[in-house]
């Protein structure tokens, strides 16, 4: 594999997360692009964000019995491309606050590269405990971070970069996890039980304002793992109180996180048998092996998936068959990249148009056909 610091590599995210090992190799590039790339994205360099608005965080609803859905039949063949999402109104859980600040634009400070805190080592202060190494409860990073996830919006893309091929930063993943379990751990220390919940809910918020982009997978299989790091507390919350509605509620949630993992895992399996096709010959030219029937489900996967970060995997599935598959193979795809160039939603025309028109340069392919190796 390419070694570069301006690669986010999501091998380290993804086993702290315990994700089956096809998404360590599969997302290694193509879902979590590029960061700290400072002299192509000059909006990552600012300086350090100041404190937010305060944000009203209203107390969850009364849950009842009947405010239960059905669990969902994830596995029924109707339910294929349902939207990856919980089938549970979160906001029975932890509802999001109203502050008015996008919370990326303190999140973008603690990137890897060229970032205004890039310099903070914040990993000295972590201590080690029964929910991993985490920052101490009085830390003054946990208590800054507070605010930010009491505000409404949490949003990357377009706000903070641009999401455009394989040139892309990501955010600091491992630091919304690290920010996730000290709140986990410091709730498992409280003897104020109101507080606890009240910090397993920012674990819960934390998540749900990741999910706002639906850009890459890595993130979003990060927000989730956030969402179920504050759920699994709050069931066990709820088994000591006797709350049956509640531990009810929260198995829901750590079902569908299951669910979506696992959804996670078929599709970037899908679009795995293009790039495992990849090949150099003799003279140094690059060439794709793959079946019309594995080219055939990329193409149904665009058309079909709901959810945007799925639909650009296989974009850039798509990509390399237009560019380096047969003939037949590339006049194959063109009409569903066509389609998508024209969807409303601009990221994913952007990235169906350079599906369409421009090929991965020769280190990228190189990089894809390694990592699928």
């Amino acid at each position: 594999m390419r070694q570069s610091s301006k690669i986010r590599r999501p091998v380290t995210v993804l086993a702290a997360l315990g994700v089956v090992v096809v998404l360590a190799v599969t997302l290694a590039v193509r879902v979590v692009a590029q960061v700290g790339a400072a002299g192509s994205h000059a909006a990552i360099q600012h300086a350090a964000t100041t404190a937010p608005l305060p944000g009203n965080v209203p107390s969850p609803p009364p849950l009842m019995l009947e405010d239960l859905p059905t669990p969902r039949c994830w596995g029924c063949t109707w339910a294929k491309y349902h939207p990856s999402e919980f089938q549970l109104d979160l906001d029975y859980l932890a509802p999001l606050g109203d502050g008015p600040e996008n919370a990326a634009l303190w999140f973008r400070d603690f990137e890897k590269s060229a970032s205004a805190r890039s310099s903070e080592n914040y990993q000295v202060r972590l201590v080690e405990t029964d929910s991993g190494r985490v920052l101490p409860g009085d830390d003054p990073l946990l208590l800054e971070a507070e605010p930010w996830v009491d505000q409404a919006r949490c949003r990357f893309y377009p706000d903070v970069w641009e999401a455009r091929g394989l040139d892309f930063p990501i955010p600091n993943l491992l630091f919304k996890l690290t920010l996730a379990r000290s709140w986990l751990a410091r709730g498992h220390e409280r003897k104020d039980r109101t507080l606890a919940k009240e910090d397993y809910r920012r674990a819960i918020r934390l998540g749900r304002l990741l999910r706002q982009d639906d850009v890459t997978i890595i993130q979003d299989l990060v927000a989730i793992a956030c969402i179920r790091i504050g759920a699994e507390a709050l069931y066990e919350e709820a088994r000591r109180e006797g709350d049956g509605a509640m531990m009810v509620a929260t198995a829901l949630v750590l079902t569908d996180k299951d669910a979506m993992r696992s959804i996670a895992a078929r599709n970037t399996t899908t679009t795995e048998f293009v790039y495992r096709g990849l090949n150099r010959d003799e003279a140094g030219d690059w060439s794709l092996t793959t079946t019309d029937g594995s080219i055939d489900a990329v193409v149904e996967l665009a058309r079909e998936v709901p959810d945007r970060r799925y639909r650009m995997d296989a974009l850039m599935a798509l990509r390399i068959v237009r560019h380096q598959g047969t003939p037949a193979q590339r006049e194959s795809v063109f009409e569903v990249l066509e389609e998508l160039a024209a969807s409303e939603d601009e990221i994913t025309a952007e990235t169906a148009r350079l599906a369409r028109d421009e090929s991965f340069s020769d280190e990228e392919l190189g990089t894809w056909a390694e990592d699928a190796d």
